[in-house]
């Protein structure tokens, strides 16, 4: 995706983020109770190879895991943007059938074309076919925050010089990063449903602004028309020529 497009993302966020107050994909009910959570939650693939999480790489960090989750919902929704930006018209965006959300939420993850909101929101929550989604993220955290192995092998520390000073200084940075887990799982939450919340409001804006470009083009013809129309007009003689009058009888 070309970079304007996280201009345009990031700059709309930052403009709307201020009447933003529910979320259109209801995120709100996702929460650790959710079967994603419960059942096998911290596989990264299954007996097949297939990726069920890819939060859930065992050779990415708790920071990687972050950064790769916000990296991938930011391209993921500059993307939707570009395919909602490249609609022709108002018309078109009408009648497009990406444009609307589909009978069967399984189409969203059937069509990654679907730029409506509900699609948007439902892969976005939780994407099954790719392994990617804030369920996923958020059942990685809950992985990791009680992983105290990650905190024990930052310290590089050969296991026969691991005393019990180093094993406090472990428990300690392990209590710092289930602290930071936690304010990232309600971060990323709020993140979520405040963009989608501007994604769709972007969504109407962008209708809107289309309509008005269509409009003002308009206009502009009808000004070349009318000019056009005076430059025929100023050719009449001010005068007819032998008339008995100057009146119109």
């Amino acid at each position: 995706m070309k970079k304007y497009y996280l201009g345009l993302s990031i700059g709309f966020l930052a403009l709307t983020a201020t009447f933003m107050a529910t979320s259109v994909a209801g995120t709100k009910a996702a929460d650790e109770t959710s079967p994603l959570l419960t059942t096998n939650p911290c596989a990264y693939m299954d007996s097949s190879g297939k990726v069920l999480n890819i939060y859930n790489n065992p050779n990415l960090t708790t920071d990687k895991i972050i950064s790769l989750y916000h990296e991938k919902t930011n391209d993921e929704f500059n993307r939707y943007i570009g395919l909602m930006i490249k609609s022709a018209s108002v018309k078109s965006m009408l009648i497009d059938k990406n444009g609307s959300a589909p009978v069967n939420d399984g189409e969203c993850a059937s069509n990654r074309d679907n730029y409506s909101t509900f699609c948007v929101a439902h892969n976005m929550l939780s994407d099954e076919e790719q392994g990617d989604g804030y369920m996923q993220y958020l059942a990685a955290l809950q992985c990791r925050s009680g992983d105290l192995s990650e905190d024990m092998n930052s310290l590089a520390q050969p296991v026969e010089y691991i005393s019990g000073i180093v094993q406090e200084v472990a428990y300690t940075t392990y209590s710092i990063r289930q602290g930071a887990i936690e304010r990232e799982k309600n971060t990323a939450k709020r993140a979520l449903d405040q963009t989608l919340s501007a994604y769709d409001e972007l969504k109407t804006a962008w209708l809107m602004h289309k309509k008005y470009i269509e409009i003002y083009e308009a206009l502009l013809t009808y000004r070349d028309k009318m000019v056009e129309i005076r430059h025929q007009v100023e050719e009449f003689p001010a005068k007819f020529i032998d008339a008995t009058t100057t009146k119109c009888t």
